[in-house]
């Protein structure tokens, strides 16, 4: 075993007292789109996906059917990261994938490669943009 320190710098307003996700190996084609409606996911009247996460801290893929019964579809091997914050993560000793996710499931960053081996590795989280701009999230190693 081995240790990813992902640092993430303070960042403006628009997104600072928002969660992170720091998602680790898995296929950023299975995320759902974004809901075009105009109200809740979970208020929909036919089947819709959506990014949810609960008390304790997971990310995971939910479903909602026509009748308004919830599951979880798949969960996403995530870490929350808070404005100006380092999370250590514990990864194995082979190669990895990961990407950082804004909250809202708005913003996906770069996804980067954990080579293999046996040396712990640091990342930092860059946003840039925001209220004039559409908001930019970059992982890269340090």
């Amino acid at each position: 075993m081995r240790r990813i320190a992902v640092k993430r710098e303070k960042c403006k307003l628009f997104a600072i007292w928002v969660n992170y996700w720091c998602v680790l190996d898995f296929d950023t084609d299975k995320l759902p789109p974004l809901c075009t409606k105009k109200c809740d996911c979970m208020d929909c009247d036919d089947y819709c996906e959506r990014l949810a996460s609960n008390k304790q801290r997971q990310l995971f893929v939910e479903a909602c059917d026509e009748l308004g019964i919830t599951k979880i579809i798949e969960p996403l091997q995530a870490t929350p990261i808070k404005n100006g914050k380092t999370v250590e993560i514990a990864i194995s000793n082979g190669t990895h994938e990961m990407f950082v996710l804004f909250e809202t499931g708005l913003i996906i960053s770069n996804k980067i490669t954990i080579p293999e081996g046996y040396s712990d590795l640091s990342c930092i989280i860059k946003t840039d943009g925001g209220i004039l701009k559409k908001p930019n999230i970059t992982v890269c190693f340090i």
